[in-house]
């Protein structure tokens, strides 16, 4: 769009109305951040390979970060419980949710150092995934050290 404008001599000149360059301007951004993003984002899954211990597997049906049923109750309710009779093991994995909760191990995603209920976890699929994981590699004889490795290398 091209606006005309007169000096004070009374000449009128034509210049492009700052509505198509600011347009132009957003546009770019959104190319470019949009494009960043996309490399950021393929070069982060391809450039962190879950470890494996040697002589290790992971289990038959191992959980996924992205199980669609992840947060259905049936997963909900066993991470819940796995993370109550489980909270030496759990105590050891860090979060990875990115929550503002500040929690310091996957064990207080679920439940409070006082022994109660946090409710965080319930809709939270990064947690359920960890402690999940933890349980079936646990039940795999993984030893702790292999488990924490093995989640942190999914995360970092």
């Amino acid at each position: 769009m091209i606006s005309k404008v007169q000096t004070r001599d009374k000449k009128t000149i034509k210049r492009p109305s700052n509505s198509s360059s600011y347009t132009k301007v957003a546009i770019l951004s959104i190319i470019v951040l949009s494009s960043g993003f996309f490399i950021l984002n393929s070069l982060n899954t391809s450039s962190n390979p879950a470890i494996i211990p040697p002589g290790k597997v992971l289990p038959n049906n191992m959980i996924e970060k992205s199980d669609p049923k992840i947060l259905s109750s049936e997963y909900v309710d066993s991470a819940y419980n796995y993370v109550k009779s489980n909270s030496n093991l759990l105590e050891q994995l860090k979060c990875y949710c990115g929550c503002d909760n500040i929690h310091d191990n996957n064990r207080q995603c679920f439940w409070k150092d006082n022994g109660t209920i946090d409710t965080h976890a319930q809709s939270c699929g990064v947690c359920i995934h960890i402690a999940l994981a933890a349980k079936q590699l646990n039940e795999a004889d993984w030893t702790t050290t292999e488990i924490r490795q093995y989640i942190d290398s999914l995360y970092r």
